[in-house]
């Protein structure tokens, strides 16, 4: 028996009026999961209050688990502490309790660097038990990186680490650099893509009462991993994924998973009825992160290329058979597209890639940098990339996207802007191999019709205006004021442009081109003025240093790659909207992620690329109808600021209006005469 695998559940712990610890009803707990399809429990997590009981009580909360486990059961207690010597009593205490693994976080009183991380495990691995290592950079303030964790690797004990970055790309990156190990998965808003893909996961909440018909629905997600065609998503796991989370009983109060809880009744007597509502996709998603007091974590159950245990390999996936890449120029509609820093264009360098398959489905993607000296970026990288990359994505199932983004991220760091245009073209091949649109793969259409933005060519504050009356009466309402020079010109540009603007939504957009002395300037001048202040400097900490003098909404965009930029932006900067584009991020897959984690916390985001045709403006219009008009801030078609057109149907808008488009995968059809012959092909 593998012991970390399964649904393993970080209970809450009971505890009686006195403030001291039920463990009858603990027990009570425990029998009840182990009754209702749970493989185990995990005593002693920060759900658990671990922190704030005494080394007694702490001792016989494991006992207490151990001795109400059934048979094949598995009791695997936190080891939570300051440092390894501590970590190492817990553990031995684990093992005289005849408990089955430890879950074991890094050294907590500080910022552990590498070797006493290392040192730390090193402790543990010599108890003798299997030891599952916990990465939560967000509480402990170190990130075991798939680098680090390929050192502890190197201890035999050391067997699994249950991944909480909220990165589905370390999925793959830790199974290239330590293979041996089990990757538990740790971000309840990518649920059923990691457990679909092989990993395991966490969920701080869902399994202290366990909805019908779930773990049975995840067990059935475990063996898919490569398998022939798109995995078929349980009726249990699409609960998760739509927001059908099980709220827990009324009086059922725990800690908040962050050690600052008190010690409070905890009733966990399991309820006769499942509770939920289903609501929008944000609205479940926000309502599993916020609402909730729970957890549970699935293992990874197996590697992808091999069948799940008692399970044959099934038929022949779709393969990718080459990958033809083209390159279109773009001339922007409104003349000279200027921005901070003397960045002035009049047009750009697309790249388009076709993917195709062979049961003769293709699929299209587009990236589009802005110049050269935007993002670390520029056409002849992106091609030079995809050159690179093409070769090694023949074979694959263009279905398989996380599959397929592992392998981009295992080949080539960065290079983003090429990965963007491959996943595009996998989302598009997905769709149509189902005939639906990709919209509905991402959860489906909340709304048919969304408002664009358009940006605002820096200029002389009089040109300004007169842009925005213009393009207000063709319908649009929300206008990216682009700003980023000297902070008192600036201020002018703001102010006539919400003259113009009448109303309408200004977002006053620096792309990073303040130092942050001119950025304490702009955000005093503009201080009174009814605009979001967007990226005034290059780093999220400079942003932050600007945020805490202003009182304007802040929109962060350039800093944000990642999933802990993003969680950085909003605990130090104090970001309230999220400006996210795909070739920045990699693509559609990415970018959903970390959409859903900004409206998760709180945040309204804008969805658009650096640039692009007809295919990025398809792909941005997917992402847009697939959230809710209350988490949007804006949306930017790219077809309506440039002149040519490469699809037979263009995405279409109305008036200032983006329109959902209805067909199979992007919904576009791209005209092979409209770009003429290959650059290359693989």
């Amino acid at each position: 028996m593998t012991v970390w695998r399964g649904i393993v559940v970080a209970a809450a712990l009971p505890f009686r009026e006195d403030l001291s610890v039920d463990l009858d009803r603990y027990q009570e707990h425990v029998a009840w999961l182990a009754a209702n399809g749970c493989d185990g429990v995990s005593p002693n997590g920060s759900l658990g209050e671990y922190q704030v009981l005494t080394e007694a009580e702490r001792a016989d909360v494991v006992r207490a688990a151990v001795e109400a486990a059934p048979e094949g059961f598995s009791v695997i207690p936190g080891t939570g502490a300051y440092g390894g010597h501590e970590s190492r009593r817990w553990a031995e205490q684990a093992r005289e309790a005849c408990a089955h693994a430890v879950l074991s976080l890094p050294p907590n009183a500080y910022r552990a660097s590498d070797d006493e991380v290392v040192a730390h495990y090193r402790e543990l691995n010599e108890v003798g038990l299997p030891v599952v290592a916990y990465n939560n950079p967000f509480d402990t303030n170190v990130d075991l990186t798939p680098q680090l964790i390929a050192r502890i690797a190197e201890f035999e004990n050391v067997v699994a680490v249950k991944e909480f970055s909220a990165d589905v790309r370390r999925v793959h990156q830790i199974r290239n650099l330590a293979p041996r190990i089990d990757v538990l998965a740790g971000a309840d808003d990518v649920l059923l893509e990691l457990v679909l893909m092989g990993a395991g996961r966490l969920d701080r909440r869902v399994f202290q009462r366990v909805p019908p018909g779930v773990p049975p629905s995840l067990r059935s997600c475990r063996g898919q991993g490569r398998r022939a065609g798109p995995p078929a998503v349980p009726a249990g796991a699409r609960r998760l994924r739509l927001g059908l989370a099980p709220h827990l009983h009324p009086g059922h109060q725990a800690g908040n998973g962050h050690g600052r809880s008190l010690r409070r009744s905890v009733p966990v007597s399991p309820p006769s009825a499942l509770r939920g509502g289903r609501g929008t996709c944000a609205q479940g998603l926000r309502g599993r992160l916020r609402g909730a007091h729970g957890s549970a974590w699935v293992n990874r159950f197996h590697r992808p290329g091999r069948p799940a245990q008692g399970q044959a390999a099934k038929g022949t996936a779709m393969k990718i058979v080459g990958i033809d890449v083209y390159e279109y120029r773009l001339t922007y509609a409104h003349g000279e597209y200027a921005m901070s820093g003397a960045r002035v264009s009049t047009h750009q360098t697309s790249t388009l890639v076709r993917v195709r398959t062979d049961e003769g489905v293709h699929g299209w993607g587009e990236s589009c940098p802005l110049g050269a000296n935007y993002l670390p970026m520029f056409p002849g990288g992106t091609q030079a990339a995809l050159r690179y990359l093409a070769p090694l994505l023949v074979g694959l199932d263009p279905r398989e996207v996380l599959a397929v983004q592992g392998v981009l991220d295992g080949a080539l760091r960065g290079s983003y802007d090429a990965k963007s245009a491959i996943d595009l073209a996998c989302w598009d091949i997905l769709g149509k191999s189902l005939d639906v649109p990709v919209s509905l793969l991402l959860g489906g259409v909340l709304q048919q019709r969304f408002p664009l933005y358009e940006a605002v060519p820096l200029a002389p504050p009089a040109q300004m205006a007169e842009f925005i009356t213009r393009r207000k009466a063709a319908g649009i309402d929300c206008f990216q004021v682009k700003v980023g020079n000297d902070p008192y010109d600036d201020a002018a540009r703001a102010r006539a442009a919400v003259e113009a603007a009448d109303g309408s939504r200004v977002i006053c957009d620096a792309n990073g081109g303040w130092g942050l002395q001119q950025a304490m300037i702009a955000a005093r001048e503009f201080d009174d003025l009814p605009v979001y202040l967007e990226q005034p400097c290059r780093t999220t900490e400079d942003c932050a240093h600007v945020r805490r003098v202003s009182t304007l909404p802040m929109v962060l965009d350039e800093s944000i790659t990642t999933p802990a930029d993003l969680t950085r932006g909003v605990e130090r900067a104090g970001a309230g909207s999220v400006n996210l584009k795909l070739s920045r991020l990699g693509g559609i897959t990415p970018m959903r992620l970390l959409r859903d984690l900004a409206v998760s916390l709180g945040l309204t985001v804008s969805l658009e690329d650096t640039w692009g045709g007809d295919v990025v403006t398809a792909a941005v219009a997917h992402l847009a109808a697939s959230t809710a008009a209350s988490d949007l801030l804006s949306v930017s078609f790219f077809n309506t600021w440039t002149n040519e057109h490469v699809s037979t149907v263009p995405p279409a808008h109305d008036a200032g209006w983006g329109i959902t488009p209805t067909g199979p995968g992007l919904g576009v059809d791209v005209d092979p005469t409209a770009i003429g012959a290959p650059l290359f092909v693989s």
